[in-house]
């Protein structure tokens, strides 16, 4: 009766050995995907913010600096301080002025689970608001 509760639990370290290298996988797999998806959706919040303090932005001082300057600012605190943000002026259909901020940042990820090269992107598009006559 001894020896086989002895059999028995080497039995289970060996299954427990056998699963724990998927189970690690499975796992990082979840935190370097958690990774990607945290960082995405600060690239889109840092678009979004440019876009939404350059349309806010009087023409006669510059509303593409301060859309690209407040991207960068809002990606400061994160890890994608090596983005790259382009604004620019745009005329949408309906003939109204608006203001496009693309956002670009190459992918870092934690243990490399995501298997291809690949780049956080966000885009963002706002019509200028329309500023006080004075």
């Amino acid at each position: 009766m001894i020896e086989h509760r002895t059999h028995r639990r080497g039995s289970e370290a060996l299954e427990f050995a056998l699963t724990l290298p998927f189970l690690l996988v499975i796992l990082g797999g979840i935190i370097d995907f958690g990774w990607f998806a945290t960082h995405q959706s600060g690239v889109y919040a840092a678009a979004s913010y440019g876009a939404r303090a350059g349309s806010r932005t009087p023409q006669d001082l510059n509303p593409v600096a301060t859309a690209t300057l407040s991207a960068k600012r809002d990606l400061a605190d994160s890890h994608l301080a090596n983005a790259t943000v382009h604004a620019a002026m745009i005329t949408l259909p309906t003939g109204e002025q608006a203001i496009e901020v693309e956002v670009e940042a190459p992918y870092s990820g934690i243990w490399g689970f995501i298997p291809f090269p690949i780049d956080y992107q966000g885009h963002a598009v706002r019509r200028m608001d329309e500023q006080p006559e004075s």
